[in-house]
């Protein structure tokens, strides 16, 4: 029997030893007889710690002298269970809230041991600490939504907010209102608790653009969102590059934190349900000094949707509260008297146009009093029948003759213009119906004035269009027939020509109209013309000219045109008139008579320098002719060499003197019917060939013209003397002609160096030379000869290629007065020849 107590009082000491509570039994002393593993492992104790203790030594002192008066208290009230919470202590000192069930033992009535049941709620306490932390912040919401309720001013509303999320642990709160842009548009948009006036001050002179927000909003921040909230830690360096400016310094020391820098950021953008942000909420200094977490902010995310939902109501309402008094201004202001009915028909409005057309005092007198369909006072019964439409679906328009009772102070016949149409609600039905109305009685007896006026009118504007007509016919005729070229342009395009300037150039008025003016300008001139077109759009002078410019014809002939301009108005936009005179005939005269002064001015001076140095070349002459005579005998190389010198050179200025002679004489001609072979062949046998030089005289003997010989020699000589010196390295002169339509060409073909461009424009002006000995007058003569034959002298160069002159004569010249002898007076210069055209003002 001994044997199986023991037994059992093993089991039951094991099975006390697997309870996974820890349990201690104490006497009524309070001295611990026994533990289990569980108590020895919670309080880091062994079994020989326990022994001799009480469990009072496992509780921290501060809370053991209220846990042995309430448990004696129990005692003495005969208390089987009684349960205290109590700070359990560990062997390392370390403190944990506990949970301790005392179970008394009673053995015939008294009480002999007490069962502790001792349990860790450390985790347990957390959550009731979160629990009531959540509780108070569910409370401070519900409180906040109360006092929301109570005003519509958004301010106050954002400070009840704000006011909220600081009592929930935060120090200082900053709600700031944002538009489309992010941007706040005024101080009043920004709302804080717990910050100082120079604080909100710092935060709006400081304040970031809507752009900056944006990107903090954006995909580079996203590694620092919480849920709806953006956490950046001081202690990032990126963070503290970012936001170097512009934060308010915490007030608080750091070491008042756990792990919360003073300087660490949390904001969340206000968004409401479309996604769209109308607010940002910023937060800092948490009272327990501690890092946001998704939990803790879980709360203040609620905030934030309520934050946003009331500033979205309130614009809402500032929105609605302007249409609606917008809606109130239309009303009031408008010029259209308006009625709106129920869908019973009754008046429930009409502004105060409306009551001084109908002539009542108060809008009392209609609305909510005058019905449709049981009044007949101002709406007489012939008008129902346009509202019963209305109220079915329609918009009637009518003109109605009212006569206005006594009853409202205006008396009389009124005409009135009226629209009534439905206003359908957003499922189509009938919510009202509104009645707009003008009284037209004087816009009608004025209209019956003018109906009677423009009858009149209408036969005085067909007199008058007649007249006009009649005038533009004779305008017409006078611009069409004038003997000046007359166009007009907008924007540097032509809009207008008329005959005569189509005439002078050769282009039809389709080739004109709607083209730009420049096109017609040769491209050397089109930079002065573009400067007068600006100095006209700059200075706008009533009138500019004459100037003198060149214009394209259709042949491609370049003509002068001397131009006067005005500014006009035409088809109601600005315009340049121009009047276009062709003055090419004109300008070719005058320079021709300008040459003809001066060439006989330069004759004149030949004449008497010729004759002056006629007569002492002849002394030198005889001079010489006397010396050799003289000397015959007596004379050395050297001094024959010397006179062959002076021979020679009082040839050529013999020469000099007849081409100065023979320029200034009237070319008088002895024509005579010959052979154009042979006079070439004449003068090639009079002239010395040098022998690396090939001439191939290719005339025909059959061309045969009327001609002087001797002054047609003379232009053949100097031709070919020309060409010899172009090729002083040899080469080939090539003589041909040809006859056709009664003239027949001489062709001096070379292949020598050939003339410049630059100087081929100038190779026929006397006294024009590139040469180191001459006077320039060869060619100039040579152009008289033929030109007094009635023909011309044409010359085509390219340097390095050779040169080609040609001489067209007429096989019959034209008979002069004179016989056979007979002169006529060349032209020294045609208009090719003119200098390069200018445009003068």
């Amino acid at each position: 029997m001994a044997k199986a107590e023991i037994t059992e009082t093993s089991v039951i000491c094991k099975a006390f030893d697997a309870v996974n509570f820890a349990v201690a039994v104490s006497d009524v002393k309070e001295h611990i007889r026994k533990v289990n593993r569980e108590f020895l492992r919670l309080h880091g104790i062994s079994s020989k710690e326990c022994a001799g203790k009480t469990f009072y030594q496992f509780i921290v002192p501060e809370d053991r002298i209220r846990l042995r008066r309430e448990l004696q208290k129990a005692l003495r009230k005969g208390s089987s269970h009684v349960c205290f919470r109590v700070r359990g202590l560990r062997k390392n000192g370390e403190v944990f809230p506990a949970e301790i069930d005392f179970s008394i033992v009673k053995v015939k009535g008294k009480a002999r041991l007490l069962v502790e049941v001792v349990r860790d709620i450390t985790r347990q306490s957390f959550i009731e600490e979160q629990l009531k932390k959540r509780t108070k912040e569910l409370m401070a919401l519900m409180k906040s939504g109360t006092e929301m309720l109570q005003t519509q001013d958004l301010r106050k509303r954002l400070q009840v907010i704000a006011e909220a999320i600081r009592g929930l642990g935060w120090r200082r709160v900053v709600i700031s209102v944002r538009d489309e842009n992010l941007e706040p548009t005024s101080p009043e948009d920004i709302v804080t608790a717990g910050l100082t006036p120079e604080e909100v001050e710092f935060l709006w002179k400081n304040r970031p653009p809507g752009k900056v927000w944006r990107e903090r909003f954006g995909p580079e921040f996203q590694r620092f969102r919480i849920g709806e909230f953006y956490y950046l830690p001081w202690s990032d360096p990126w963070v503290r590059k970012k936001f170097t400016k512009g934060v308010v310094p915490s007030r608080i020391p750091p070491e008042e934190m756990v792990d919360w820098d003073p300087q660490d950021m949390l904001y969340a953008p206000l968004r409401v349900p479309g996604g769209r942000i109308v607010g940002i909420l910023s937060v800092d200094d948490p009272v327990d000094g501690r890092r946001p977490t998704r939990e803790s902010l879980a709360p203040l995310e609620l905030f934030l949707h309520q934050a946003a939902v009331a500033i979205e109501n309130a614009q809402l309402i500032k929105d609605l509260q302007a249409a609606k008094d917008f809606v109130s201004r239309i009303m009031e202001q408008s010029p259209l008297g308006i009625l709106v009915f129920d869908k019973n028909g009754t008046c429930i409005s009409i502004n105060k146009t409306g009551l001084r057309i109908f002539g009542i005092q108060s809008s009392s007198e209609v609305a909510g009093c005058f019905n449709l369909f049981r009044h007949k006072g101002l709406i007489r019964t012939g008008l129902l029948k346009a509202f019963k439409r209305a109220y079915a679906g329609e918009t009637v328009f009518c003109e109605r003759d009212f006569s206005i009772p006594k009853a409202h102070g205006k008396k009389g016949k009124r005409i009135l213009a009226l629209r009534i149409f439905p206003v359908l609600d957003e499922k189509g039905a009938i919510q009202s119906v509104v009645e707009l109305c003008e009284d037209i009685t004087e816009r009608k007896m004025l209209e019956n004035k003018v109906r009677e006026y423009a009858e009149q009118l209408e036969l005085k504007v067909e007199e008058r269009t007649r007249e006009l007509l009649e005038l533009e016919k004779k305008y017409e005729t006078v611009v069409e027939n004038a003997n000046d070229g007359i166009a007009i342009f907008q924007d540097n395009v032509f809009v207008f020509v008329n005959k005569r300037l189509t005439e002078m150039t050769g282009y039809s008025r389709k080739e004109y109209i709607g083209k730009p003016m420049f096109q017609h300008v040769p491209e050397p001139y089109r930079t002065q013309v573009k400067r007068l077109i600006q100095r006209i759009s700059k200075k706008k002078p009533k009138h500019l000219g004459p100037f003198t410019v060149k214009v394209l014809t259709k042949d491609g002939r370049e003509i002068f045109v001397e131009v006067n301009s005005t500014l006009i108005e035409y088809e109601n936009k600005p315009a340049i008139l121009a009047v276009m005179r062709d003055v090419t005939e004109r300008l070719r005269m005058q320079k021709e008579l300008e040459n003809a002064q001066r060439l006989a001015t330069i004759g004149e001076l030949a004449a008497s320098i010729g004759h002056d140095l006629r007569n002492p070349l002849t002394g030198i002459s005889g001079a010489v002719y006397y010396l050799k005579m003289k000397l015959a005998g007596k004379m050395d190389a050297k001094i024959r060499e010397m006179f062959e010198i002076i021979e020679n050179d009082v040839k050529y200025a013999n020469r000099i003197v007849n081409d100065l002679l023979d320029f200034s004489r009237e070319i008088r001609l002895k024509p005579s019917k010959i052979s154009i072979s042979k006079i070439v062949n004449e003068v090639l046998s009079e002239t010395k060939i040098p022998t690396n030089l090939k001439v191939i005289n290719a005339a025909e003997e059959a061309h045969v013209a009327i001609l002087d010989e001797c002054k047609m020699k003379r232009v053949f000589h100097n031709i070919v003397r020309n060409a010899i010196q172009a090729m002083p390295k040899g080469g080939t002169l090539k003589i041909t002609s040809k006859k056709s339509r009664g003239l027949i060409k001489i062709s001096f073909q070379d292949t020598g160096v050939g003339i410049p461009k630059k100087h081929l424009d100038k190779i026929f002006t006397p006294l024009f030379t590139t040469k180191a000995k001459g006077v320039g007058l060869g060619l100039s003569i040579c152009k008289r000869i033929v030109e007094a034959h009635g023909g011309r002298i044409t010359v085509q160069s390219k340097v390095g290629e050779g040169t080609c002159f040609t001489v067209i004569l007429p096989v019959e010249p034209k008979k002069v007065e004179g016989g056979e002898e007979s002169w006529m007076k060349s032209r020294e210069y045609s208009l090719s020849m003119m200098m390069p055209a200018y445009v003068e003002s």
